[in-house]
């Protein structure tokens, strides 16, 4: 750390001001490599791959003068042309990265100085014990204890939503007023990546100040709704919680490579049987030809056969292709620019964008979803929509959105600069609801909302334009505290709610609309504006919401002097404890329906007998140990014969989009996760209105009981029809458990319709996804997200996506793709990922088909010439084939070949499917193209053999030689391979046709250069060109081959039929049509 920084085993001692700051401490790296072991780490990562092992090794042989004649340079040189092509494209993508985190690093942050001045430093360069001045708005830039803050209560105002995805502010207390005046040492708990985690205290000459989690704010953190804070530094760089909780970024290698790393050891092992076997001919041909005068053929050593295998091998190496690895990098790199070039992927100025293209083809396979829920597929913005009493109901129908009216109960309401209200509800509502505000059930209901809540109140000085204030107060300022309620009386968005529970805030959102402003609180009294005058409430009980008990209930008095229990709640836990008319009732299910967050309202008067809840209720809150069992059962005790008199329905916003874009994932074989920091009730909610589980879906909740029975009681329901919930300290319990029971839980998610987890940590998300992984090594992983509290997710799935949102832009820097929004998943995904899967594995597939027939030519051929390791195939030819002649055509057609159109897959999201688990790429399909390059090579090598055998030159009854056979099985191999490709890719242009067209004339002047300077070639080109019978071969060959494919690609579609090609059909007869 530095050298006034001292560790023990629990604590570390930092004293402030640091006398020995180091450079660089707060750094921020997402970036994979740094300048000095750029090059031998990718090297060594490239070398994981086992194709770059086998050519290094056929390098070496390759200049043994014993087994090759072959230049020995040209290996090298070759292999190290295909790394580099590979380390360029990871050195730009990483570049990229290096940027980003520059301009992270690079920001400029506020220091403050004993003497009081302030200095500006990079925050890269911030040091443990400097003391940093943070405004309004402004971000933390590393882990801080608070020391001041400028409110009224001396409290910070802290957004968590970069860590845990909740937008409602913490309050965090601030040790002392003058300690950032004054030197001291901090003794800190070491770093860890608990959230909720921190102790310590801070020594002051003689004062002693204690630390806990209040007093500590994490970076990424934002200042809200205070002036400024000065806090003083404690964690930095790698030692911060969100660091802690983000691993170390890896290196991720896609299904692709892993397929090409297996093909090559397969074909290796292969490879080494066929060398053997081809030694083993050429020995017992060589015994049986020893006498046969005319071949001069002379007994060998053993030790010349061990190297005959090795010469085989450098003959057979090119059924390894080389060139795939490096095509395969090229190709997808230019698939990423087509996905950043995307304008249907684009909202305004921000574009989708791709980090790792070695995912590209990954993004077709997905299996597997985690989601996060804030800033991912909601907005965390409710609006008020729908309320229903025994009268009348609102907000059940699907008109067209409508604004509240500003013209409330007398309120004087300027037009604001942005709207804030959080209210949707018609304007005939609001027309009731003033009409009838003495009503019993009307007043009761406002009141439930302003006094049964767990809120605080904020200023906002964002609403109104201050001079039309100061027309009816001169004197008005803007501040970050609470204006006089005077002025909130006629000015009521002066202030802001924050609350855990986006539907209080709501809901005193449409209370202030109808004239009742929830101005402040203190522990027993609640004050509010009704009608312009500022009145208080004592509420001397209180029984808060949980997650158990899904309801908050408040006792006040009213003007005649009863109490009153006034409850809101969830309506599974407050309609059994209440009497409701079964009419009545039915306003809550129209509500429900409408696809709305439903709250049911109910009292109590209390009565006599029940006087001596108030004694209980002291008596609870003054246990310490058994505080929290003694009030569920005091609620339990008088939450009971209530009377149910409103229900309100809230609209929580949804992204743009989700619920069609999760109906497309859902209908392309994906299964969704949600994975959030907020609490169940909200996340099942979402998952519900989102379209993740259908409203008939049974919700199960999965406790510790059910571990340890390892799920037997829920393995009996229905899992197609079944959501299973788990909370976070159920999540840590599970994952802490044994393997088995973990391999239970993944299974039975497996079998169920979706899985919600909330409250997770942001470890607890990467836990979750590592784990998935590891029991379901066969399926592909996606995790996506907004906030820093997702990147260890984001690291640890097989794709990581990056949501441009509020919460930061570490989710984004540490992504493989990045996206504006929710609603671009489902076109990466189902178009784009479909798309380069596709391309990816044609080109994967054509590359082993066309290096497969240049192996296989050479078995043959060694049946014929005493499998003495002769190449049947010119030298240069195979250095241009690989290269220059078959390449170019290959990454054009493969870059932008499209099977079926953008707007035809989204339509049938089920295509989707046909590439999704083997990724085009399955054992038959491999078979079959090896089966392809059998029966096309057999047609070409023996047709042309025989043909040349049976073809005189000139007068000396000679037949060809081996150089003019090599040249027509060359041109036989490449028209085959350009007319493959012809018919096997359905996006053909005129472009693609003058390629082809090029590639040949390219060949044709490289041959005439050629016959002038090799002398094995001269006139070969004049023997080709004047017999009219090879102008007859090389189309009769080609031809044929053509033609069985062409049948073969017919018949497929009938006999065995795919959604894609059904789809290609129905687009193809639209086209014709149009």
């Amino acid at each position: 750390m530095n050298d006034n920084s001292q560790q023990a085993d629990t604590v570390r001692i930092i004293h402030s001001p640091n006398q020995n700051p180091q450079q660089f401490e707060n750094q921020i790296i997402t970036s994979h490599y740094k300048w000095w072991n750029f090059i031998p780490i990718n090297l060594y990562e490239q070398f994981h791959r086992f194709a770059n092992i086998f050519f290094l090794a056929v390098a070496i042989l390759q200049s043994i003068p014993q087994i090759s004649q072959l230049d020995p340079t040209t290996g090298y040189i070759s292999l190290g042309f295909m790394l580099s092509i590979t380390l360029m494209k990871n050195g730009y993508e990483d570049y990229r990265r290096h940027k980003v985190d520059h301009q992270i690093n690079s920001q400029i942050a506020k220091t403050i100085n004993r003497d009081g001045t302030i200095s500006c430093k990079e925050c890269q360069n911030l040091s443990v014990g400097d003391l940093v001045y943070i405004e309004n708005d402004c971000t933390f830039p590393a882990d801080l204890v608070m020391l001041y803050s400028h409110s009224k209560d001396g409290r910070s105002r802290i957004e968590t939503a970069a860590l845990d995805g909740e937008t409602n502010l913490k309050f965090k207390t601030s040790v002392g007023k003058d300690l950032h005046k004054r030197e001291f040492d901090i003794h800190a708990s070491l770093p860890n990546p608990n959230l909720t985690d921190f102790r310590g205290k801070i020594v002051a000459d003689k004062d002693v100040y204690s630390l806990d989690i209040s007093n500590f704010v994490p970076r990424n953190c934002v200042l809200r709704k205070t002036e400024f804070a000065v806090g003083v530094i404690v964690y930095t760089g790698k030692e911060t919680k969100t660091s802690l909780n983000a691993p170390k970024p890896h290196f991720k290698y896609s299904e692709l490579d892993s397929f090409l790393d297996k093909m090559v050891i397969r074909i290796s092992i292969v490879l080494i049987f066929l060398c053997v076997g081809m030694t083993i001919g050429n020995y017992f041909w060589t015994q049986n030809h020893l006498n046969a005068g005319y071949l001069q053929i002379e007994k060998m050593s053993n030790i010349n056969y061990f190297f005959q295998v090795f010469s085989w091998v450098i003959v057979l190496s090119n059924v390894i292709p080389l060139s795939v690895f490096s095509s395969l990098d090229i190709v997808r790199f230019f698939l990423s620019q087509t996905i950043n070039a995307d304008k249907a992927m684009m909202d305004g100025t921000s574009s989708s964008q791709c980090r790792n293209s070695d995912l590209v083809a990954t993004i077709g396979r997905v299996t597997h979803m985690f989601s996060d829920k804030t800033g991912t597929l909601t907005k965390n913005l409710m609006t008020f929509k729908s309320i229903a009493f025994h009268s009348a109901l609102f907000g059940t129908e699907r008109p067209k959105f409508k604004r509240t009216s500003t013209k409330n109960l007398g309120l004087y309401m300027k037009q604001p600069t942005h709207s804030e209200r959080l209210v949707s509800a018609s304007d005939e509502c609001m027309r009731w609801m003033r009409e009838h505000k003495d009503d019993k059930d009307v007043k009761d209901f406002l009141l439930t909302v302003v006094l049964c809540n767990s809120a605080s109140t904020l200023s906002n000085t964002s609403f109104y334009n201050i001079q039309d204030i100061r027309e009816e107060f001169p004197d008005f300022k803007f501040t970050l505290d609470i204006p006089p309620a005077e002025i909130v009386a006629k000015f009521p968005y002066l202030i802001s709610y924050q609350s855990p529970s986006p539907d209080e805030i709501a809901l005193l959102h449409f209370a202030r609309e109808c004239g009742y402003i929830y101005y402040n609180c203190t522990q027993k009294s609640v004050y509010v504006i009704i009608e312009g005058k500022l009145e208080k409430f004592k509420r001397p009980i209180v029984f808060d919401f949980n997650s158990k008990r899904k309801r908050m209930s408040v006792v006040y008095k009213d003007e005649n002097e009863n109490y009153i229990m006034l409850v809101k709640g969830a309506d599974a836990t407050v309609l059994p404890r209440s009497e409701i008319d079964a009419d009545f009732e039915k306003s809550l299910d129209e509500i429900t329906d409408a696809g709305l967050r439903t709250l049911v309202f109910a009292r109590k008067i209390l009565q006599e007998e029940d006087m001596e809840i108030f004694s209980k209720y002291n008596k609870a809150k003054e246990s310490i140990d058994d505080r929290d069992r003694l009030m569920e059962e005091l609620s339990d005790e008088v939450e009971i014969e209530l009377e149910v008199f409103a229900f309100s329905g809230v609209d929580d916003e949804l992204q743009d989009e989700v619920a069609l874009t999760l109906q497309r994932l859902r209908q392309a074989n994906i299964k969704v996760w949600m994975l959030t920091g907020d609490k169940l009730d909200t996340a099942l909610s979402i998952a519900q209105t989102s379209g993740l589980a259908h409203k008939t879906h049974k919700i199960v909740p999965i406790n510790k009981s059910d571990i340890d029975d390892d799920f037997k009681t829920i393995q009996i329901l229905n899992p197609e029809k079944t959501l299973l919930a788990v909370e976070g300290t159920t999540l840590r319990y599970l994952l802490s458990a044994e393997h088995e029971k973990i391999k239970n839980f993944f299974e039975l998610a497996e079998k169920c319709n979706s899985v919600v987890c909330a409250r997770c940590e942001p470890s607890q998300k990467g836990d979750v996804v590592r784990n998935f992984m590891l029991i379901n090594p066969t399926k592909c992983a996606l995790a996506i997200g907004d906030g820093s509290n997702d990147v260890d997710m984001l690291r640890a799935a097989n794709v990581g996506i990056g949501v441009e949102g509020k919460e930061g832009s570490e989710a984004v820097m540490s992504s493989d793709f990045s996206i504006p929004s929710f609603r671009h998943i489902a076109r990466l995904l189902i178009v784009h990922g479909r798309w380069c899967v596709n391309r990816c594995s044609l080109l994967v597939l054509l590359t082993f088909y066309k290096n497969t027939m240049n192996a296989l030519l050479q078995i043959y051929f060694g049946f014929f010439n005493g499998f003495s390791a002769t190449s049947c195939l010119d030298g240069g030819f195979l250095s241009m084939f690989n290269t220059i002649l078959t390449i170019p055509q290959l990454f054009f057609i493969c870059i932008f070949e499209e099977d079926v159109a953008a707007r035809y897959v989204l339509a049938v999201p089920q295509v989707y499917r046909d590439l999704q688990l083997d990724g085009g790429l399955s054992n038959g399909v491999v078979i079959m193209w090896y089966i392809f390059a059998f029966f096309h090579t057999v047609l070409i090598f023996f047709y042309s053999y025989f043909e040349s055998n049976s073809v005189l030159l000139g007068n000396n009854s000679s037949t060809f030689d081996l150089t003019t056979f090599t040249q027509i099985t060359g041109w036989t191999i490449l028209f085959v391979f350009t007319f493959e490709l012809l018919v096997r890719f359905k996006t053909i242009t005129i472009v693609h046709i003058v390629l082809y067209t090029l590639c040949i004339i390219v060949y044709c002047l490289i041959e005439f250069i050629y016959s002038f300077i090799d002398p094995s070639l001269i006139g070969v080109l004049n023997v080709i060109f004047n017999i009219p019978r090879i102008w007859f071969s090389i189309p009769f060959v080609v031809g044929t081959i053509v033609i069985i494919d062409m049948i073969i690609i017919y018949l497929r579609p009938i006999f065995l039929p795919s959604i894609s090609d059904s789809v290609a059909e129905l687009q193809y007869a639209s086209q014709m049509v149009s």
